[in-house]
């Protein structure tokens, strides 16, 4: 009975030993996937709240009302990783060196300036003086403030209250900058500029109130407020009880993490984000674009490949022939979705508003075009066109009929210029180029007959009447202007440089990958240390074996 015992005593010490030796570090993140059963901080009430319970219904979650408290919370191994909006992210980074990025632009949408629903006009007056400060590039100076600068050196202008205006009162959360902060006593950010900027033209006399984000839409709908902002989402069930502007910013996502629990620290943290350090590599752009004019007249000493449309460029890209590439942010984001090796480098470089181009002779067909988009945008159907091609990412055509009993209208576009654009698909064009094409046409009555063209062909064809018009997101500019004219801007769009994620090397050899690895994983993480102390443990449980053995065989 003894010898049983001591049997069993033995052999639980020893699994009791190798136990001890066997653990190992919690296993770290490299993808959206790997924070399906982890702890997830998100900030309470925003779009990033109710993703993180859909996407990853077995994880934790954990809801805050500031930014701050859910990086204490990461500091403090309270969650694994918080959810957040991208610019927020790169914000905290700077301040935390010791967060990465794990994911990022997997989820976008667009923001807007919520309004009471019974207060339409002012409303519309916003939109008014949105729409002006795009134009005169006042808005464009605010954005490069806020967004492409250290924001430990923004100043807010001086704005001065009109005493004897009407009052109006503006709801905010102060979550974090750039959008909305409370720094040194006053409200600052680029949401809080934008609407001081408005209340001074407007002569209204703005007072700013704080609550929680979460009570942001309750306040509005309750008469407390007359405005809200601070990078609010614009969603379908806000829009039952609020009343937005148009979109003046997209918001993008970000997961982050300390970076000891991240496999590789992504996107953000270690990628090219001046647009100084791009020009000085191997830059693609589109035959014939703005992006190439623009490279021309920044970065004139800068080695820039052209090419003929943008699976091209992607191709040239992922084969080394360029280090980085220009494209519009909304056409990245669709890309992005079929290929998750690409990244962003430069969020926006610059923006301009589109139109369709017609030749100068033809004013007849501008203006019937111009009259043609005040009537969509008055019965709801350009709403329901920028939200199917640029919100939600569609890739079916809508319904169009047309009695084509009118002629033929013949149209310059561009076939693989990409979503939501344009793409071919079951032998039809389809995109946001097409539907608005197709729409004008029934608006005629004319059939469409296109003409696929390259990008840098289309101006020529329009200026010598080889087709009626253009229809390929080109970008009104003034050295444009002077070939063909414009129709009115039907929508302004970002452009953005993209790269790859691992770069565009070559794969490392089976050695190069063996050295890599035991650096990577031996070395720098000082798993070395592990292995001594597993030796160290392997040699007491040898001796203790030999001692236990001893002991048993004796009894």
């Amino acid at each position: 009975m003894k010898r049983t015992i001591w049997i069993i005593m033995a052999i639980c010490l020893t699994f009791t030993l190798f136990n001890g030796c066997g653990q190992n570090e919690t296993t770290k993140m490299a993808t959206l996937d790997d924070v399906s059963n982890k702890r997830i901080g998100v900030y309470t009430g925003t779009i990033f709240d109710k993703f993180a319970a859909k996407r990853f219904p077995r994880a934790t979650i954990f809801r805050y009302n500031s930014s701050s408290d859910f990086v204490l919370a990461l500091k403090n191994n309270k969650i694994d990783v918080a959810i957040t909006n991208l610019y927020s992210a790169k914000n905290l980074m700077k301040t935390n060196p010791e967060i990465g990025v794990l994911a990022d632009d997997f989820l976008t949408s667009p923001i807007g300036i919520g309004f009471n629903k019974g207060n339409p006009a002012l409303r519309k007056k916003f939109n008014i003086f949105l729409q002006g400060i795009k134009a005169d590039g006042v808005y464009d100076a605010m954005y490069h403030q806020w967004f492409d600068t250290d924001l430990d050196t923004v100043k807010m202008p001086e704005f001065k209250n009109n005493p004897a205006g009407q009052k109006l009162i503006l709801g905010v959360a102060v979550g974090d900058l750039p959008n909305a902060g409370y720094v040194d006593g006053q409200y600052v950010g680029f949401d809080v500029e934008m609407l001081r900027t408005f209340a001074q033209k407007e002569k209204y006399r703005l007072e700013i109130v704080t609550m929680e984000f979460g009570s942001l839409v309750a306040a509005l709908s309750a008469g407390k407020v007359d405005m809200i902002a601070d990078c609010i989402a614009i969603t379908e069930e806000r829009k039952a009880k609020v009343d937005f502007s148009d979109p003046y910013l997209e918001e993008k996502s970000a997961i982050i993490a300390l970076k000891t629990n991240l496999n590789g620290s992504l996107t953000a943290v270690s990628k090219a984000t001046t647009m100084d350090a791009i020009a000085k590599k191997k830059v693609g752009v589109l035959q014939g674009s703005v992006d190439d004019a623009f490279m021309a007249s920044h970065y004139p000493g800068s080695h820039v490949l052209q090419y003929r449309s943008i699976p091209d460029l992607i191709l040239a890209l992922k084969s080394g022939k360029v280090d980085a590439g220009f494209i519009t942010s909304q056409a990245f984001f669709a890309l992005q979705k079929e290929d998750q090796s690409l990244q962003i480098l430069v969020d926006k470089v610059f923006g301009e508003p589109i139109g369709m181009g017609f030749n100068r002779e033809n004013v007849e067909l501008r203006k019937q075009f111009n009259a043609f988009l005040k009537v969509i945008k008055a019965n709801g159907v350009y709403d329901g066109w920028v939200k199917r091609w640029f919100y939600d990412g569609s890739t079916e055509m809508p319904v169009i009929d047309n009695k084509k009993n009118n002629g033929k209208l013949t149209v310059g576009n561009v076939s693989d210029k990409g979503l939501p654009y344009t793409i071919i698909k079951n032998g039809r064009l389809i995109g946001a180029d097409n539907e608005l094409v197709e729409r004008f046409g029934a608006y005629l009555g004319k059939e469409i007959v296109y003409v696929d063209m390259d990008f840098g062909n289309l101006i020529a064809a329009a200026a010598t009447k080889k087709i009626d018009m253009i229809a390929s997101t080109l970008m009104i500019t003034s050295e444009r202007k002077k070939q063909v004219a414009f129709s009115d801007p039907y929508y302004e769009i970002n452009v953005c440089v993209f790269g790859a994620k691992n770069g565009n090397k070559s794969a490392p050899s089976l050695f190069q990958r063996f050295c890599q690895s035991f650096y990577s994983n031996i070395i720098l993480e000082n798993r070395y240390r592990l292995i001594l102390d597993g030796l160290k443990v392997t040699a007491i449980i040898s001796v203790l074996s030999i001692f236990c053995g001893t002991m048993l065989g004796g009894l």
